[in-house]
This record gives structure tokens, C-alpha cells and sequence, in this order.
């Protein structure tokens, strides 16, 4: 039986968001490159995005990027020896004193949009010899304790912190 971790892609939502988030730029009159690069630029933000699933004896995860799956990574469950945790900390008073309350902003914004690549929890399974995979990248706290308690069940393995 397999099981992915949260939440699932809906692809049918991200597509219909894509086709929405592509009129203002296909119907504004900017120019030619203008409009390729905004079309590229949302496609990226709403095609890209990681799918993991736990199945009887493996772990896999993939990226998808503007849609098209990258190869998967995969683990067996009974080789994982932790799952380990990281949290991040969001920007704070001194990247505004540092950069501006710009920086600041962006800086939450980007987390929301793109967890997988700067998500407040992480979520890697370790295996012998230091080998790491992360597992689960985002911004729910929710989600988090599931899926964290997902694999700690399927793998049997401690939690540790990185």
C-alpha cells in the first residue's frame, strides 16, 4: 500500500491556476520576451514542486520541474537509521536593519511560495555512512507532524534534529 506524504500536488489546481495566472501577461500589451519570460517565470512557480510516497519496503521522492518529473530518488525504509529534522528561522529585525524591510518581505513571500526551497521544516531520512535524503520540505506546521509521523511509523527509526 502506498502512502504520499502531504499535502498531495493537485494537478488539476495547479493547472487551472497556471492557465488564470497567464492571462495578465498574454492579455497586457508588453512586449514579446516580456510576455515569454512572465509565462516561463509562472509556469516555474506553479509547476515545480516535490512528490513523496512511502510504499511497503521504499521511500521515493521526486522534484517536478514546469511540470516534467526529474528522476526519483529512493531509499529502503529498513536502511534508514534516523529521520532527521531542521527547522529555519524567517528573517528577522536584522535582515531588515541589514537589507531593508524589502529583503524582509520578500523573504516571507518566497518561503510560501516556494517550500521546496526555503520551507521552515525539513525532513530527511539518514542512512549509513552519512547518506541524507531529504524527504518533506514546507511551511505547515500540521503537515510536518503528519508526515513526520508517517515516516518515524514506517521506518521505525529515532528522530533526531540536524
Amino acid at each position: 500500500m502506498a502512502r504520499n506524504l502531504q499535502p498531495v500536488p493537485r494537478l488539476r489546481f495547479r493547472c487551472i491556476l497556471l492557465a488564470v495566472l497567464w492571462i495578465p501577461p498574454i492579455v497586457f500589451s508588453i512586449g514579446l520576451l516580456a510576455k515569454v519570460f512572465a509565462c516561463a517565470f509562472v509556469a516555474l512557480l506553479v509547476g515545480t514542486y516535490r512528490q513523496s510516497q512511502i510504499t511497503d519496503e521504499r521511500f521515493r521522492t521526486r522534484m517536478v520541474v514546469l511540470f516534467y518529473p526529474l528522476p526519483p530518488k529512493s531509499c529502503k525504509l529498513k536502511r534508514v537509521v534516523a529521520v532527521e529534522t531542521k527547522t529555519e528561522q524567517h528573517a528577522g529585525i536584522g535582515t531588515v536593519l541589514l537589507f531593508g524591510p524589502l529583503q524582509w518581505v520578500f523573504s516571507h513571500v518566497f518561503d510560501r511560495l516556494l517550500p521546496w526551497i526555503g520551507g521552515d521544516y525539513q525532513i530527511w531520512l539518514r542512512q549509513p555512512k552519512e547518506k541524507r535524503l531529504m524527504a518533506w520540505q514546507g511551511n505547515s506546521d500540521e503537515d510536518f507532524r503528519d508526515n513526520l509521523e508517517m515516516l518515524k511509523s514506517a521506518t521505525g527509526a529515532e528522530i533526531g534534529r540536524i
